[in-house]
């Protein structure tokens, strides 16, 4: 276990998944450099990028975040300098503490575990919502204990606070449970964006990233499905429309299997007239992998603007597009124009869900589950498990660019 394995190290926390929406947590020693990645609150989007890291040693250390273990038996082991994702802090903390501390406890003859934490740190907050019991404070330090000496009582405690991680939606097709991205997705994004994204540092509109729309003057640019102008009102109810249709339209996207990111957004535009744009935009991120077509036909006209394959990743969207208009009985509007615009001409963009190969993230801070009809067409073409990440366009400068590639 850990007290084995890692004496005198740093360790890193990194966060697996088994690509269902499944997560868990593993343990290994880490860089200097790697650490202080953590305690500057980078994202963690790359495998040297823990979620958390830590000292750790049988020797006391001098500093804040100390957290101090102390077995029964005698023995008591000192992690330091623990740095926590904020976004993901009570999660990692109870991870830190269950898979560490009591499962490394467990069977060795020990039936309390205390936590010695410095009062005013996000641990001790982070211990608190784990539902640890406080049995002892001063001036600086607040004391947990965990009692494991029936060892079911501990697994169906631990199973209860899961469960309250995972917010479930229920609607009346089914259940969609949401989970946060793993490290995979957010790696695969920054890889598949022109000019990546980018972990904010503090919470906006309830945003926790960034998608890079505009880097040091460049724009991400997409396909413009233009349809009549239209009054406002109509206009706003054209948007809505679209965007449940295009939820409906990833469900059968994905099931063709392509690689890549793909973002089919409405957005609302005002003309020179005073009528309204009420479209769908196309900004479309194939795989680099993908192999350019030989053939010069309408079926590559896009791939040397957007890469290769994006014209057949649009034209299958477009289909499946139209067959959800079509199940839906519901008049598909009047589009008469596919012309290359930028981010900026839009004017209003509603990003609410997208598309990371397989994956459906749902990118809107709000996840309106009792008013959005989305997720009941979500749970009626078989989805059951939905990423959220709350996420806004925002512009970087050029010298920023790395960091939101994940190249640092």
């Amino acid at each position: 276990m850990l007290l084995k394995e890692h004496q005198e190290n740093i360790v890193g926390v990194f966060r697996d998944s088994d690509g269902n929406g499944v997560y868990s947590y593993s343990f290994r020693n880490i860089t200097n450099e790697e650490y202080c990645a953590v305690t500057k609150g980078e994202p963690a989007s790359s495998d040297c990028c823990p979620e958390a890291a830590f000292w750790v040693s049988t020797a006391p250390f001098a500093g804040a975040g100390k957290i101090e273990w102390q077995h029964t038996q005698g023995q008591i082991v000192y992690v330091d300098r623990l740095a926590i994702n904020q976004a993901m802090a009570t999660k990692v903390t109870h991870d830190v503490v269950s898979d560490m501390i009591l499962e490394d406890a467990i069977g060795k003859e020990v039936d309390v575990v205390r936590i010695k934490v410095e009062k005013q740190s996000l641990v001790a907050t982070s211990l608190q919502e784990c539902n640890l019991q406080i049995v002892e404070t001063d001036n600086d330090y607040v004391y947990f204990e965990a009692d494991i000496s029936d060892e079911a009582a501990l697994r169906e405690q631990e199973q209860k606070f899961e469960d309250t991680l995972i917010t479930k939606i229920q609607t009346q097709k089914g259940t969609i449970e949401i989970h946060e991205p793993d490290t995979a997705i957010i790696k695969r994004l920054q890889n598949l964006l022109p000019y990546g994204m980018m972990q904010l540092n503090e919470t906006f509109n309830g945003a926790n990233f960034g998608i890079v729309m505009n880097c040091g003057g460049q724009e991400v640019h997409c396909i413009k499905q233009q349809p009549l102008e239209v009054e406002r009102e109509y206009a706003e109810q054209l948007l809505h429309i679209q965007h449940l249709m295009i939820v409906n339209a990833y469900c059968k996207y994905i099931d063709r299997g392509f690689s890549g990111a793909y973002l089919a957004a409405p957005y609302l535009r005002q003309r020179d007239n005073g009528l309204w744009e009420a479209g769908v935009s196309h900004f479309i991120f194939p795989s680099q992998t993908n192999k350019k077509t030989s053939e010069k036909s309408f079926r590559s006209a896009y791939d040397n603007q957007f890469g290769n394959g994006a014209t057949e990743m649009f034209i299958h969207l477009v289909e499946c597009l139209k067959k959800s208009f079509s199940e839906a009985d519901i008049t598909i509007p009047k589009y008469f124009g596919l012309d290359v615009r930028s981010r900026s001409h839009l004017q209003s963009l509603a990003m609410y869900f997208m598309v990371v190969d397989s994956h459906i993230l749902c990118l809107r801070a709000d996840l309106r589950e009792h008013k959005d009809v989305a997720w009941t067409i979500l749970a009626s073409n078989g989805i059951k498990n939905v990423y959220h990440l709350p996420t806004l366009p925002m512009t970087i400068e050029e010298s920023d660019l790395n960091e939101a590639k994940g190249l640092n």
